[in-house]
């Protein structure tokens, strides 16, 4: 194998190779909210536990708003809608956004951590852990999953019937699950094994770019080895 040869090899795979910005996440301190819960009579809160101003220099400081919250509320809860500043029911975890049912008890938090054994998806009532599942347990096929560096795109979309109480989840590698929000029972489990239409992996395109470039790269040398035959 030639000196140029060697070099328009190794610059294949570094093309192929995903740059930094690719396993990068770009986010900042976890920032608390108040979210209302549909019909009005409560609000969500959440605080982080970190104040920007004081432990996290580099980063905004917080607005006016949030500094109001960490005055108001003290813990992470539902409240009533009338500012009162004693929670219904706590929680001890912090989340940027979770679907609440409009009864004031019953919420569902999604997994957002890299490792697969982490939590999928989680039912609370008042506060206090009905049931979770492991993300093992939702995603068969990991090839179709986005990573990062802290987490990974697993879910598709997930919506509340609040008629039903029901949470409907889907996955980017096409299964669906359908839970009772009072108990956290699974009540469906579809496994298709397809891809959502839409959507094309990232590892599709870099498995037909890889065999694109080294198709290429290997008919560089043959007709390289071939030439001086031809010579003689």
């Amino acid at each position: 194998m030639t000196s140029r040869f060697r070099w328009l090899f190794a610059l294949v795979l570094a093309m192929m190779s995903p740059g930094p910005n690719a396993l990068a996440d770009k986010y900042g301190p976890p920032v608390p909210y108040k979210k209302e819960v549909p019909g009005g009579k409560f609000v969500f809160v959440m605080i982080a536990t970190i104040e920007v101003n004081r432990d996290r220099a580099g980063w905004a400081p917080e607005s006016d708003e949030v500094k109001e919250i960490r005055r108001t509320y003290k813990r992470s809860g539902l409240y009533r809608s009338d500012n009162s500043d004693e929670p219904l029911w706590t929680v001890d975890w912090f989340d940027p956004g979770i679907p609440l049912a409009s009864d004031g008890v019953h919420l569902i938090r999604t997994g957002h951590s890299r490792f697969f054994g982490s939590e999928g998806v989680s039912f609370y009532s008042n506060g206090k852990l009905l049931q979770a599942y492991l993300l093992r347990e939702l995603v068969d096929d990991t090839s179709r999953m986005g990573r990062s560096v802290t987490t990974l795109d697993w879910m598709r979309e997930g919506w509340l019937d609040e008629r039903r109480m029901e949470y409907t989840l889907e996955t980017w590698d096409g299964n669906r699950f359908v839970f009772d929000v009072r108990t956290g029972e699974m009540l469906s489990d579809s496994r298709t094994g397809r891809i959502p239409a839409g959507r094309v992996p990232g590892w599709v395109w870099w498995s037909v770019f890889g065999v694109v470039a080294v198709g290429i790269v290997a008919r560089i040398g043959w007709r390289r080895r071939i030439r001086p035959r031809a010579k003689r």
